[in-house]
């Protein structure tokens, strides 16, 4: 059996861990730079805000249904996922980490699995404060199925299991085909043009059918809607083929200094990435663009140079300084930047030049080093010269605008929440 477990409205939630006094108000998160709404909690949606709604249009709206609005907090959301992941290994063996909410769980032997559920959503309610859903099936595409009615079925407990063929088919025919994990809008009009109007149809469809029409993708989505789990656990994640940092701007610069330092920061970010691996790169990208939504003449370029692998922070950034200087055109104002390193491969593959005169062995330790000190005394406290502390960042123009940013409560001494008692005396 797979089981989905899935926090609901996982930002909105991250942010109410923290602030209890925010139970009955309905919460919005937005994107990078305040830019959108990228997450809503249920109160949030149930007054009618639009994922993806533009900030400055709905700003007024927001304050007179007294909305509380937080600018992104990955610090945040990315360790409060990891502790719910943690709460969740003990269960079993076999967990991928789906995304940063969501993580499947798989169990070869039979358990009593509405009882499992709820324990699941108590304690990593009780231990994380985050609510989630769980939803419990034969494959992964029914487990995702079981988690929607977990969550959004009629009179949904937060558990659903759905581990009979007679319960299967009951859940199908109460969704369209896009409410099917892996089905979008694309597949459904190709579906539609075969004759497959629902998840029903395409259960009882000849697989080899759909698989001449759709390939493989479209055939192993059969089998798993019959119960058949084709899709396996990733319970190792895959090497990236490239790892890729940019940001928008708080504001518009031509500063070449600043730019220089936006760059070196993102490549510091990149190569971070990039050692947790062991990988190195042999390729890198710059690319910087103005305002598309500003009335300018645009301008956006990009420059790439090839040299000796390397994951060492300090020659990446020197790459990155020269390819910033090929592209900057001082007349142009620019709002985003951005840096991508590629042709990746494991550090102990990577193919030594000829006449190496770098000593690689000695800069991994420095580098190896410089990670663990930042991991303990957090992100930006070594850092070469020519990238800005995190710290630093409140007054670079560059810097993303993060207005509402709530504080990094369980990664930042200096953030940590603060508990106040009133003594009350008769």
């Amino acid at each position: 059996m797979f089981a989905l477990v899935d926090a609901n409205s996982f930002y909105a939630s991250c942010e109410r861990v923290f602030r209890p006094d925010l139970a009955d108000r309905p919460i919005v998160v937005l994107s990078n730079n305040d830019g959108c709404v990228i997450a809503r909690s249920k109160l949030a949606k149930e007054l009618g805000i639009e994922m993806g709604a533009p900030y400055f249009k709905i700003r007024e709206e927001l304050e007179r249904n007294h909305v509380a609005v937080f600018s992104s907090n990955y610090t945040l959301y990315d360790d409060m996922s990891r502790r719910m992941q943690s709460v969740l290994r003990p269960y079993c063996d076999d967990l991928e980490v789906y995304s940063i909410d969501e993580s499947f769980l798989f169990w070869s032997m039979d358990l009593p699995w509405q009882a499992l559920g709820e324990e699941l959503r108590e304690k990593v309610k009780r231990w994380t404060g985050l609510p989630v859903g769980v939803g419990f099936g034969p494959s992964k595409t029914i487990a995702k199925l079981a988690n929607h009615y977990a969550k959004r079925g009629k009179g949904a407990t937060g558990v659903h299991v759905l581990a009979d063929a007679a319960a299967i088919t009951s859940a199908l025919q109460g969704v369209e085909l896009m409410n099917i994990w892996g089905i979008s809008s694309g597949f459904t009009k190709r579906l539609l043009k075969m004759g497959i109007k629902t998840p029903l149809e395409l259960r009882e469809a000849n697989p080899f059918i759909v698989r001449r029409e759709l390939g493989v993708v479209g055939q192993r989505l059969v089998f798993e809607l019959r119960g058949e789990a084709c899709i396996p656990l990733e319970t190792e994640r895959p090497d990236k083929q490239n790892i890729c940092c940019s940001r928008s701007f708080g504001q518009v610069t031509n500063d070449l200094d600043l730019l220089r330092e936006a760059v070196c920061t993102f490549v510091s970010q990149a190569a971070v990435k990039l050692r947790r691996q062991d990988l190195i790169s042999e390729r890198l990208a710059i690319f910087v663009q103005t305002d598309r939504h500003a009335n300018v003449q645009q301008y956006g370029a990009s420059w790439e140079k090839r040299f000796p692998p390397t994951n060492d922070t300090r020659e990446l950034a020197g790459h990155a300084a020269e390819c910033l200087l090929r592209i900057h055109r001082p007349e142009h104002r620019f709002k985003k930047a951005g840096v991508l390193l590629m042709d990746l491969c494991k550090r102990e593959k990577a193919q030594p030049r000829l006449f190496e005169d770098r000593d690689l062995e000695a800069a991994n330790r420095l580098m190896t080093l410089m990670d663990e000190i930042n991991q303990v005394h957090g992100r930006g406290t070594l850092r070469i010269a020519s990238a800005s502390s995190m710290a630093l960042n409140a007054g670079r123009t560059w810097h993303l605008r993060s207005d509402h940013r709530s504080p990094r409560y369980t990664t930042r001494w200096d953030e940590l929440p603060v508990a106040i008692a009133k003594c009350v005396l008769d």
